[in-house]
């Protein structure tokens, strides 16, 4: 446990140590999301967004039009990637590229295109509950890859702030339940947002409700997101060229936002999911005030049995270990029922195939087609009745899932 505090502790020294570089960037449409990977997992996600605001909040949070705006319209394309370097650390990436385009009330402003701000991060796994409970940590920074004093002399919008953000924040999940074909969870976080040149640190924040099947469902999650003000921004507005025609999506000043969002897909497999998503603002000052509807592709690399991060069957009780040796088994019996959080499995083999309590079972995963796979779990026989029996899982050989249909072979001592 000290090795994780140690890495906390230097998570929170680098975000100050480069807390002072100058920097801000975009971080309306990119809330406060929890980035970590299952050990050896490879998470990539390709989304396609379009974002349209007519409008904005006012510092009273009053929907108000800019005099000099119609419409701001943003498409953006970004490709996310994690990679669990541990069970404990975790790395991520986002490439962004974005089409800004402005209708003012009068006039023309030709659109701009190119790579928006860009995001580096990792994330440390610091507390794993024995209900399946989860607390990370985790520090991000976003920068620029574009010049926003070219683009005035132009006369084109601004792609973004032009500055670099970074955070350092905390999440927590609890997962409600965890049955053989899906899980739900809440997970719940915020950061403190360090901000420069002239802009106000702030706190963005995020709650959202997961339901996640294992494969062949409808998975959705829905949630609100934001970023509340610390209302330090030491720039006047006057000072500061928009780069909008008034909206506040770039170079506002002390923004806070709250935004309702949602996603809904389908899971082909453990290691493939794509899906619809949509988010809306809903109270705000000095903040865009629309819309965003846009698809997002899901796929892993590695082992796509990997548990996401939220997803970990082990406890305290039951540390993954590694198998070594010949075993010899004496029965059969399928896996008719799992219990992740508590451990817990049964079988169709009971006192009559003389299950005791006691004996020791290996679980084994099933293929396609009914062939046995590999060595997943040891299990312990906690209760037997006269046709079914009660296992305890004591160690875990593999982090995967433990399904219905699985085979546990009893082993001769």
């Amino acid at each position: 446990m000290s090795r994780k505090f140690l890495g906390i502790a230097l998570l929170i020294l680098f975000a100050d140590s480069i807390g002072a570089r100058p920097a801000h960037a975009d971080y309306y449409l990119h809330y406060w999301e929890d980035a970590h990977q299952a050990k050896g997992k490879f998470q990539i996600v390709t989304s396609a967004r379009y974002f349209t605001s007519g409008g904005n909040y006012d510092q009273t949070g009053t929907p108000v039009i800019p005099a000099a705006l119609n419409t701001y319209s943003r498409t953006q394309i970004d490709h996310w990637m994690g990679y669990g370097i541990s069970d404990i650390w975790s790395v991520y990436a986002r490439a962004t590229f974005a089409s800004i385009n402005l209708t003012p009330f009068s006039g023309f402003v030709p659109p701009n295109s190119g790579f928006a701000d860009q995001t580096l991060g990792v994330n440390l796994r610091a507390m794993h509950w024995r209900n399946g409970a989860m607390l990370n940590v985790q520090l991000q920074m976003d920068f620029p890859l574009y010049d926003n004093a070219k683009a005035a002399i132009a006369g084109v919008p601004f792609l973004g702030d032009g500055s670099t953000d970074v955070a350092t924040g905390v999440f927590y999940t609890y997962p409600f339940t965890n049955s053989s074909t899906y899980q739900w969870r809440a997970t719940g976080g915020a950061a403190y947002l360090i901000r420069n040149a002239g802009f106000s640190n702030a706190v963005p924040w995020s709650v959202r409700v997961w339901n996640q099947p294992k494969k062949g469902l409808l998975a959705f999650n829905a949630g609100f997101s934001g970023n509340i003000s610390m209302n330090t921004d030491v720039t006047l507005a006057s000072a500061r060229t928009t780069g909008a025609s008034g909206s506040a999506m770039v170079n506002a000043i002390n923004p806070s936002l709250a935004s309702a969002l949602g996603e809904i897909g389908y899971q082909f497999e453990r290691n493939a999911s794509a899906g619809v998503m949509a988010n809306t603002t809903l109270v705000g000052a000095n903040a865009p005030r629309g819309w965003a509807i846009g698809v997002a592709l899901h796929w892993a690399l590695g082992d796509p049995n990997a548990h996401e991060p939220d997803e970990n069957p082990l406890t305290e009780r039951a540390k993954v270990s590694k198998h070594t040796g010949l075993t010899e088994y004496s029965l059969d019996a399928k896996i008719t029922r799992i219990n992740d959080r508590v451990n817990l499995l049964k079988i169709n083999q009971g006192a009559s195939a003389g299950v005791e309590r006691g004996q020791m079972f290996d679980i084994f995963s099933v293929g396609g087609n009914g062939e046995l796979k590999e060595l997943v779990a040891r299990s312990r026989v906690v209760q037997a009745t006269d046709s079914e029996s009660a296992l305890e899982i004591t160690e875990y050989f593999k982090e995967v899932w433990i399904e219905e249909g699985f085979i546990a072979k009893r082993i001769i001592r």
